[in-house]
């Protein structure tokens, strides 16, 4: 009777807590849409197609451009300017006529000698034709040459000073600048005209040292922001100046000369060239490669690798144009 009895009650418990857990749990429903599938992903490759390239190393500093020759002709005696015959930025021969000095008493001098010295000259004609044909007259013959060669110094000096009072170019340039003008009274300690040669010209550089600068070194010459000059070394004088040739100078205008320029010097060259930069190159044990994607699959490939410029290195042998080189991977 009392098993029946602890029966009846375990069993009243067990109905009990089934009831209790009945009302205490809510239904979940899971929707398969909101569990993560993982699925295996390939990785995600960054490449690069290789192609030939042109490889430099330079060097980027500041330089002012100067022609290879550069005069400001003064007089050599005092005056009015008469004239001034060409104007600035006009292309000028050697020898030919840049300005004249007004010098009317030197002028004057110069004319009366003229006609002394044409005198001097018909008296030897004279006593030369006498001395011919009678033999006699060989004193007044003497003294004739004498006196012609007194009037011809004098002469000859008076038309070095006749000639001071023009200036003349020396060598083929462009007029720079024109100082004076006409009528001002100058003396020989002023300049009259300035004239440039812009056939060729020098760059100096702030910077006296440039590792690695050679003859034949290619520079640029950055006139504007779109005018680039290039220009080849073909002598280094000093250490601060450079000569330049073959510089275009069509391209270096006459207000260019004397000016501040932003210069780049190619030091060192390669021209086409296969070369990766120098984050795509791996070492490990003494290897040097290079990840390429062959066919969608990731390989090493061993290379040889040549001159290390501007962030590049070329390589010499295991990659060609066309190959795809892995630069990163996620």
């Amino acid at each position: 009777m009392d098993n029946i009895k602890i029966r009846k009650r375990i069993l009243w418990i067990i109905g009990l807590l089934f009831m209790f857990s009945l009302i205490g749990c809510q239904k979940v429903i899971v929707n398969p849409l909101t569990i993560p599938e993982y699925v295996k992903k390939e990785p995600n490759y960054l490449t690069e197609i290789i192609v030939k390239v042109d490889l430099y190393d330079s060097k980027t500093l500041y330089a002012k451009v100067h022609p290879i020759q550069e005069k400001t002709y003064s007089f050599l005696t005092s005056g009015y300017i008469e004239r001034i015959l060409p104007i600035r930025g006009e292309e000028v021969s050697k020898g030919q006529l840049l300005a004249t000095l007004n010098n009317s008493d030197l002028e004057k001098q110069a004319r009366d000698m003229e006609i002394t010295y044409q005198i001097e000259k018909l008296k030897i004609e004279k006593f030369q034709k006498i001395y011919d044909t009678t033999g006699n007259g060989k004193y007044d013959l003497d003294i004739a040459l004498l006196d012609f060669k007194i009037t011809q110094y004098q002469y000859d000096k008076l038309q070095e000073e006749v000639d001071d009072l023009n200036i003349y170019a020396t060598f083929d340039g462009v007029v720079d600048s024109i100082k004076v003008i006409v009528n001002k009274y100058v003396t020989p300690s002023n300049g009259i005209v300035t004239v440039v040669d812009e056939s060729d010209t020098f760059i100096s550089f702030t910077d006296p040292d440039i590792p690695g600068l050679i003859v034949g070194s290619v520079v640029n010459l950055y006139i504007t922001k779109d005018e680039i000059v290039e220009a080849t070394v073909s002598e280094i004088k000093k250490k601060e100046e450079i000569i330049i040739i073959d510089t275009k100078t069509e391209a270096i205008r006459l207000k260019d000369i004397g000016q501040l320029f932003k210069v780049e010097i190619i030091l060192d060259r390669v021209n086409q060239t296969i070369a990766i930069k120098k984050g795509w190159l791996h070492e490990a044990a003494g290897r040097e490669f290079v990840y390429v994607l062959e066919n969608g699959v990731m390989t090493e490939r061993e290379i040889s690798k040549g001159k290390e410029l501007g962030g590049w290195i070329e390589i010499l042998i295991g990659l060609q144009e066309g190959d795809e080189v892995i630069v990163n991977t996620n």
